[in-house]
């Protein structure tokens, strides 16, 4: 698989196929970069959203920090794909420590050094012949100021996965199905018609009490016309029973 040319992290093919893992009910998996996790560590990707609306941090990670797991949002340049799939690598900076630029070495000009001329002794000798001063310049030691250490970006925490509740009715029977984001919690599990009823009151509205009270009285009214007709056979058979007993 072609990577991106001189940019670290995942390409839009490679983000494609995490996201068709991921609806195939594979957990996919990628080597994370940083300065809280040490060289080739790795996670499994939980979800793969959109920029537009998560922002550049849009690719959610179970990884392990500081020996506990915990799911992070990182952003493609943050990422390769483990196994032989990872992109090149690249001496480009991570987004999370900035590289700064070099600075500028600085000549700080020393002082001039000014020598006297000494006097000339007696009125026939002759001194040494200094005409003028002697200056001299010195270049100091370079100095550079350093760069700023980059601090690591905070992560932000991963948002909580919504949750869905259905109540179905099939007959005279009622079933709940609850999801946590696209992991099924239960599935078609019986619930008492009373019970959905109770919640059917608590949510206040006067619709879905009806809907569900529809379901509840013609269930109720065929379990109590089954319930006459056995008892009628019920007596029917006692009777029977009844007439072999002796006087």
């Amino acid at each position: 698989m072609a990577a991106r040319r001189g940019r670290p992290g995942l390409d839009e093919e490679q983000l494609s196929q995490l996201r068709s893992d991921l609806g195939a009910g594979r957990r996919p998996r990628v080597r994370v970069s940083g300065p809280q996790f040490s060289a080739g560590t790795t996670g499994a990707v939980r979800r793969v959203g959109d920029p537009g609306v998560d922002g550049e941090d849009f690719v959610t990670v179970r990884v392990k920090v500081g020996g506990v797991l915990d799911e992070l949002r990182f952003s493609p340049s943050e990422l390769s794909m483990a196994g032989g799939r990872q992109a090149p690598a690249s001496t480009a900076a991570l987004p999370t420590a900035r590289r700064m630029p070099a600075p500028r070495r600085t000549r700080k000009p020393s002082p001039p050094t000014v020598v006297a001329a000494p006097e000339q002794s007696g009125a026939g000798g002759s001194g040494p012949d200094v005409s003028s001063a002697v200056a001299a310049h010195r270049d100091s030691s370079s100095t550079s100021v350093p760069a700023k250490t980059a601090r690591p970006a905070t992560r932000r925490a991963a948002p909580s996965a919504s949750v869905s509740v259905t109540l179905a009715s099939a007959g005279a029977c009622w079933t709940v199905t609850a999801l946590r984001g696209a992991r099924v919690v239960v599935k078609n599990a019986v619930v008492p018609p009373g019970v959905v009823a109770a919640v059917a009151a608590l949510l206040a509205q006067p619709l879905v009490e009806d809907a569900v009270a529809a379901v509840n009285d013609t269930a109720r009214s065929e379990a109590e016309a089954r319930a006459e007709q056995l008892r009628g056979e019920l007596a029917a058979v006692e009777a029977v029973l009844q007439s072999h007993r002796r006087p």
